[in-house]
C-alpha cells in the first residue's frame, strides 16, 4: 500500500471516530436535556416537606379541636396560603377535614389512596399535574399516629430545576477538542503530503530522468530535515552516475579510435604484402638475392600484422574481463631502426 493512499485511509478512520465520538456528546446532550425536562427525576421530596410542614404542625397542635369551626378555616386558610390541597383522614380512612369541604363526612380507601413517597405518587398520577402525597400524622413528638394527610401538590412547586453549568461546559470542552482534533488531523494530512509525499514524488521524477539519460538536473531541496540528508546522498549519486557515464562514453571513444587505428594499420602491411607477391608473380625478381630481399620485406609485414592482430586479441580480451593489462613506453635503436626502414622502401 502506497504512503498516500495509508494517510488517506488514516484520516478518513479518524474522523470516523471523532463522528462516533461528536454523535455520543450530542445524544449525551439530548439525554441531559430530557432529564433536566422530566419532573420525575427532578421532583425533591424535601421541597414537599417545606411545603406542608407548616400544616402538618397545626394539625397536631389542634388535631381535638377540628371539630370547631374557626379552627377548621384556620387550616383550610393556611393550606389555600401554601398552594396545596388538604385532605386529612383519620385512621379508618374517614375525611375529617378537606380542602372541599363537600368530601369531608366520606369514606377513602387507604390502600390506594396514601403515598408516602414519590416514585408510588407519581405513577398514581398518570401524568397529572398534581400529585398526591401522604404524611402521617402524630399526636405530638413522641406520641403515636391519629391519621394521614394528603396533600394535592403541583408538581411545578416541588420541582428542582437541575443546575446545567458543568454539563454545558463538559460537552462544550469535548465538542471543541474534537474540532481542534479534526482541524490538527487535516493539518498533518495537508503537511504529510507537502513535506513528505511531495519530496518523495519529486524524488521519484529525478530517478525517472536519470534513467533516460539526463544528469544535469540539479536537485534542490530548502528544509533542513531528515530528507535533507536523503536529497544530498541522492544528488551525489547523480554526480558519480555522470561522471561515470562519462567516462563510458570517452572509454567508448578510444576503443573505436584505437579499433580503427588497429584496423588501418593492419590494412597498410598486408597492402605491402600483397604488392610484393604481385612483383614477384610478375617475375620482378631476376635474382635468388632480391627474392631474398622481398621475402625479408615481406616477413617484416607478416610479422608486423600478427602484432597487431595480437594487441587487438589482447585488448578484446582486456575488455571482456579475462586479461590485465598494464601498458608502459619503451624506446629502443632496433625498433626505430625498423621503422625507418620501413619508411625508406
Amino acid at each position: 500500500m502506497s504512503l498516500n493512499r495509508w494517510s488517506k485511509r488514516w484520516l478518513l478512520t479518524t474522523l470516523g471516530l471523532l463522528i462516533i465520538i461528536v454523535s455520543s456528546i450530542l445524544a449525551l446532550s439530548m439525554m441531559l436535556l430530557q432529564d433536566r425536562n422530566s419532573g420525575e427525576s427532578n421532583l425533591s421530596l424535601n421541597q414537599v416537606r417545606l411545603k406542608v410542614n407548616p400544616i402538618l404542625l397545626a394539625l397536631e397542635q389542634n388535631h381535638q379541636h377540628l371539630n370547631e369551626q374557626n379552627i377548621r378555616e384556620v387550616m383550610r386558610s393556611t393550606a389555600r396560603e401554601t398552594g396545596v390541597l388538604l385532605t386529612y383522614l383519620n385512621l379508618d380512612g374517614k375525611v375529617i377535614l378537606s380542602s372541599d369541604p363537600t368530601s369531608e363526612g366520606t369514606q377513602v380507601n387507604l390502600r390506594s389512596a396514601l403515598h408516602y413517597d414519590l416514585h408510588h405518587a407519581t405513577q398514581a398520577a398518570d401524568g397529572n399535574d398534581t400529585l398526591d402525597i401522604a404524611f402521617p400524622v402524630m399526636d405530638g413528638p413522641m406520641g403515636s399516629q391519629i391519621g394521614n394527610a394528603i396533600f394535592s401538590i403541583p408538581q411545578a412547586m416541588v420541582t428542582i430545576q437541575q443546575p446545567m453549568t458543568f454539563p454545558v461546559i463538559l460537552i462544550s470542552a469535548l465538542m471543541l477538542l474534537s474540532l481542534i482534533l479534526s482541524l490538527f488531523l487535516f493539518w498533518m494530512k495537508r503537511k504529510l503530503d507537502k513535506h513528505l509525499l511531495s519530496p518523495i514524488h519529486q524524488l521519484k521524477q529525478h530517478a525517472e530522468s536519470m534513467l533516460k539519460g539526463n544528469y544535469e538536473e540539479k536537485i534542490q531541496y530548502n528544509r533542513n530535515d531528515e530528507l535533507l540528508e536523503v536529497y544530498a546522498m541522492f544528488d551525489l549519486m547523480r554526480t558519480e552516475i555522470k561522471h561515470m557515464s562519462e567516462q563510458r562514453i570517452q572509454q567508448e571513444q578510444a576503443q573505436k579510435e584505437l579499433i580503427t587505428n588497429i584496423s588501418h594499420d593492419i590494412k597498410t602491411p598486408i597492402t605491402t604484402i600483397k604488392a610484393y607477391i604481385e612483383a614477384i608473380e610478375e617475375g620482378l625478381c631476376n635474382d635468388q638475392e632480391t627474392l631474398m630481399e622481398y621475402m625479408g620485406v615481406m616477413r617484416t609485414h607478416t610479422d608486423k600484422t600478427a602484432r597487431l592482430v595480437e594487441d587487438l586479441l589482447v585488448h578484446a580480451l582486456q575488455e571482456l574481463g579475462q586479461i590485465s593489462v598494464e601498458t608502459r613506453e619503451m624506446y629502443s635503436g632496433p625498433i626505430l631502426d625498423a621503422m625507418l626502414n620501413r619508411l625508406n622502401m
